[in-house]
């Protein structure tokens, strides 16, 4: 037996099935659907803790990652589960796999898909999207290839 990079006791085999949830959850802010496959936007959780327990670990999934994106406006959210292998429960018989969709629905939004393609089908109506409140102020920034138009309501 081995132990894992929190001191719980694993025997070796199953240490490929530990992660740490911090570093194989991403966040993206989707603006475009180019921004699905720009890393720069990306960034990860500092706390996961709420969700996975006090060691932030997550156990039965070989390569997990788990990324989340959020529409920029209207805040609609896609998820993504992908591993290679789940844990087997009739080879390992006391060990079995966390249930991710059970812990992250208590902080995901009812509305969060799995579907790419719907995801995608409400980013097309984002421009559309007019942010709740009265407008008090706008502004653009200019970059070199194009600008971005902002405005804050209340």
């Amino acid at each position: 037996m081995d132990l894992n990079e929190q001191g719980i006791l694993l025997p070796a085999p199953l240490r490929v099935f530990d992660c740490s949830a911090n570093e194989i959850i991403s966040f993206k802010l989707i603006r475009s659907e180019k921004d699905l496959h720009n890393d720069e936007n990306e960034f990860e959780p500092e706390f996961t803790h709420q969700i996975f327990g006090e060691n932030e670990r997550i156990f039965g999934y070989k390569n997990l990652k788990i990324d989340i994106c959020c529409l920029s406006s209207s805040l609609n959210f896609y998820l993504n589960i992908d591993y290679d292998e789940k844990i087997n429960p009739k080879k390992y018989h006391q060990f079995k796999a966390d249930d991710l969709v059970e812990s992250l629905n208590q902080w995901i939004p009812l509305s969060t898909t799995t579907n790419l393609d719907l995801f995608l089908s409400k980013l097309k109506n984002e421009n559309e999207y007019l942010p709740f409140g009265e407008q008090i102020l706008t502004y653009e920034l200019q970059g070199e290839k194009k600008s971005l138009s902002y405005s804050i309501n209340r």
